[in-house]
């Protein structure tokens, strides 16, 4: 059974060193033959570009056992390779878990942008 997802605070830090933003997580351990660390969060959507809008965070950690292979990219992002049955079935559920998280609050955001229309519509 599945332990239930933990909620946690992640203070986001720009390419200078500068704290812009923090935001709640969402992490859980996924145990088989392997174990992954993956935790996630985004402020929704807010409107705007990398300068003015929303923040997206997830990370996927090696706690044991993981055969995982991760290679940046000079230009920005990275490439992941897994190695064996058990990582498969584990990068699955981080992955399921990931989307999941991020899907319910995006979906929030909509839900509150379109809130404020309607009440933005009813004020006039």
């Amino acid at each position: 059974m599945a332990k239930a997802a933990e909620k946690n605070t992640r203070i986001l830090i720009d390419d200078f060193g500068y704290e812009i933003k923090a935001i709640a997580t969402y992490s859980r351990v996924i145990t088989d033959a392997n174990i992954l660390g993956v935790e996630v969060g985004t402020t929704g959507f807010c409107g705007g570009d990398g300068g003015h809008g929303g923040r997206t965070y997830f990370q996927i950690k090696n706690l044991s056992g993981t055969a995982i292979h991760v290679c940046p990219f000079e230009s920005g992002g990275f490439e992941v390779t897994l190695y064996g049955d058990s990582e498969l079935r584990t990068i699955i559920k981080a992955l399921k878990f990931i989307t999941t998280i991020l899907n319910k609050k995006a979906d929030e955001t909509k839900l509150n942008e379109e809130l404020l229309e309607e009440l933005l519509q009813e004020a006039t």
